[in-house]
């Protein structure tokens, strides 16, 4: 009796699954179908009746994948960025005038010397104030070099104003 009670299980499983199956397949990727006669479009009607249950459990998986292939999700297109026709007319990354970043190079009383990424090299007149070490990453504001002031290293001559490392 045991076997009876375990294959009637199976059975009632598989009903419950092929009407699950057969319900889903009716909705489609859409939402709910065929509202004109009643909510069940012609073709799962006719399928779920004269297929077995084992059959139609596995047929929605088919048709839910090549319905969905020739059905859009959406009922218009996406916006899409129009490509460039020519470069921007100002930098995208504005940096502001008078202001270094990089590396400290060389040191001495009166000259830092400051290496920025981009391999410009800064020769920069004057007391930093802070205490630094070669190879501190910097910030420093500057000016232009006046025409009767002594320049110091071969990079290009400036007036330091100030000058933060970064992180402190």
């Amino acid at each position: 009796m045991p076997a009876v009670t375990a294959a009637a299980k199976v059975g009632k499983t598989c009903l419950v699954v092929a009407v699950i199956a057969v319900a889903l397949c009716a909705c489609g990727p859409g939402g709910v179908s065929g509202e004109e006669d009643g909510g069940v479009p012609s073709s799962a009607s006719s399928s779920s009746a004269s297929a077995p249950a084992s059959a139609s459990a596995t047929a929605p998986a088919s048709d839910s994948s090549s319905a969905s292939a020739s059905a859009p999700m959406s009922p218009s297109d996406l916006p899409t960025i129009a490509k460039p026709t020519a470069p921007p007319s100002l930098p995208t990354d504005l940096v502001p005038s008078g202001v270094l970043a990089g590396r400290v190079t060389a040191l001495t009383e009166a000259c830092t010397e400051v290496k920025t990424d981009d391999g410009a090299v800064w020769s920069l007149v004057g007391d930093a104030q802070v205490e630094l070490e070669v190879g501190d990453t910097v910030t420093a504001r500057v000016v232009e070099l006046e025409t009767d002031a002594e320049e110091c290293g071969t990079g290009t001559p400036a007036r330091l104003v100030s000058i933060r490392v970064v992180g402190q």
